[in-house]
């Protein structure tokens, strides 16, 4: 289910999706755990900023807690929207997990770049910072990732 309402210079998009996620190599290596995950996303997108949020519900197997996933973004373009487009945008985005059974929270500050060179390449990279985690083992984290879209 997918819903887009376009006004000029913004659009509104939303969808609804489901994930599911069967585990892959050695059970002594990684979990052996099946999980599936029901997601609301939309975003709200100007050429001046752009709002994203989501919420989902994810049901994991093996008797592990189910849990609440919601993440919520503001981003900025730091150089003139153009088509083709090549952009660079910051960003500044909240993660959060709630899990059920332990009533245990986990929440993420997470400001990034993402530099879009064509329609069809961009990268990212961002930092998470924890802001509130109940069960006191995460540091931050650091990520790169590059996506290619082949269509």
């Amino acid at each position: 289910m997918m819903f887009q309402i376009n006004r000029r210079a913004k659009t509104f998009r939303g969808l609804l999706k489901f994930t599911q996620t069967f585990p892959t190599g050695a059970s002594n290596v990684s979990a052996d755990v099946y999980s599936s995950q029901i997601m609301f996303v939309t975003g709200y997108v100007t050429l001046k900023y752009g709002l994203y949020g989501s919420a989902g519900y994810t049901f994991i197997s093996k008797n592990l807690p189910d849990n609440l996933v919601y993440n919520f973004a503001f981003g900025y373009p730091l150089l003139p929207q153009k088509y083709p487009p090549f952009q660079l945008n910051l960003y500044l985005e909240l993660n959060g997990q709630h899990v059920f059974e332990v009533d245990k929270n986990l929440l993420f500050l997470s400001p990034g770049l993402q530099f879009i060179t064509s329609s069809r390449l961009l990268f990212e990279t961002s930092v998470q910072i924890p802001i509130a985690d109940d069960r006191n083992i995460f540091n931050y984290t650091y990520s790169f990732g590059i996506r290619w879209l082949a269509f």
